[in-house]
């Protein structure tokens, strides 16, 4: 739809344009810096790395469709980068708020204890996880979310639980934990207001 603004300026969309209908959560290639971000600097520098779920939410993403265990019914797919791509887990769950963060604690879980505590391969100097429901969404009753902050409970839980499983490994004592909030959504920490958001 055009709309004439004035003598001089038109709109072809109403409002500002978005991403492609049906595409991933990772960043647009036409977006990403030149010499690269986070995940290339940390290859560039050879600091061991592991993701769990940033930048992983494939392809047009349904929350309610498809693939239980991600929650992606694929349709245009841009790729992940390329110095991320081989240091992700490809089980975890991405941005989906309707698979419960206990579910991902699980996967984390799981795949740490086989990764790391079992001795398969060295732990890596940085993992990065996403743990969204703190996001929120629409109450769903029938699901165990009859509230929007049932979503942050459930966020609350799985980051205690995710905590109280990592203070019982033997990295532990080396280990730096910092949690941030995605998005407030205008506001403060449910918690406490001082907590960074």
């Amino acid at each position: 739809m055009i709309r004439l603004l004035s003598d001089k300026h038109f709109f072809i969309f109403e409002e500002h344009p978005h991403r492609y209908p049906g595409s991933t959560g990772s960043m647009d290639p036409e977006d990403y810096a030149e010499i690269g971000g986070l995940w290339e600097a940390l290859e560039r520098n050879k600091i061991s790395f592991y993701n769990f779920g940033e930048a992983n939410e494939t392809a047009h993403v349904r929350e309610e469709w498809y693939d239980t265990l991600t929650g992606a019914a694929h349709a245009v797919m841009v790729p992940m980068q390329k110095a991320l791509w081989s240091h992700t887990s490809h089980n975890y769950a991405g941005f989906n708020t309707n698979i419960p963060d206990q579910f991902r604690m699980e996967q984390f879980e799981n795949e740490f204890t086989r990764r790391w505590l079992n001795g398969r391969e060295e732990m890596p100097r940085l993992l990065t996880m996403q743990v969204p429901n703190d996001h929120g969404a629409g109450p769903r009753p029938e699901d165990g979310y009859p509230y929007v902050h049932s979503y942050l409970a459930d966020n609350d839980l799985a980051i205690g639980r995710i905590l109280h499983f990592l203070s019982r490994t033997p990295y532990w004592k080396n280990m730096l934990v910092i949690i941030t909030e995605n998005d407030p959504q205008s506001g403060v920490d449910h918690v406490d207001a001082h907590r960074l958001s």
